[in-house]
């Protein structure tokens, strides 16, 4: 399909379809392409900030995946601000499972627990929760959550769940983003926060 737009000139669909690649990859596990294909399609959509941020999302966790924590946590991040800023769906709250796997493979379990099950507590009930890329992170980045904490991976789960208890779609991102960037507020949130402006 990328090969047919770019072939006929459909510049309006190839952003789409370079999304739908990145996802792919990522599954396939082909980060490097991935890095390329997302910046590919962030050049492309700056007409749709939907599309940017879907983009912007797939090279946050290739960025992961080719060993570029930094990276991708300060992608993710900004992702998550511009949800907040340009207009939220449901669909967004895959950036916070995306962070949970930086967060999972920096030195951060508890982080990534909760944050973990703050995205489960949202996406219950709907398509996102059964996004092939979701369950690749869950599977790939967060499975071994529970050997990792022990005991304490219960305690962080309802930490998570009461982080968005009761709150709507926008509180529950705010929740998410305050939680990463205020000191004190989380396991290495002065690490995280230093990148959150």
């Amino acid at each position: 399909m990328v090969r047919l737009c770019r072939e006929h000139g459909l510049e309006t669909t190839l952003p789409n379809a370079l999304n739908s690649v990145c996802e792919i990859g990522l599954i396939l596990g082909r980060p490097d392409e991935v890095v390329a294909w997302s910046e590919e399609g962030m050049r492309l959509s700056t007409e749709s900030m939907d599309m940017y941020v879907w983009h912007l999302m797939q090279h946050g966790l290739a960025l992961l995946e080719v060993g570029d924590a930094d990276g991708a946590q300060a992608e993710l991040l900004t992702a998550l601000d511009l949800y907040l800023r340009e207009g939220l769906g449901v669909e967004g709250m895959e950036v916070v499972l995306r962070l949970a796997a930086v967060a999972a493979r920096t030195g951060e379990p508890e982080l990534a627990a909760t944050l973990g099950a703050a995205f489960e507590a949202v996406t219950a009930g709907t398509a996102v929760a059964a996004f092939p890329g979701v369950l690749r992170v869950q599977r790939v980045h967060l499975a071994d959550l529970p050997d990792r904490l022990g005991p304490t991976f219960a305690v962080n789960r309802t930490r998570g769940r009461d982080l968005v208890r009761d709150k709507d779609l926008r509180g529950a991102f705010t929740a998410v983003l305050a939680l990463l960037t205020t000191p004190g507020s989380a396991s290495g949130s002065q690490r995280v926060g230093s990148r959150a402006g």
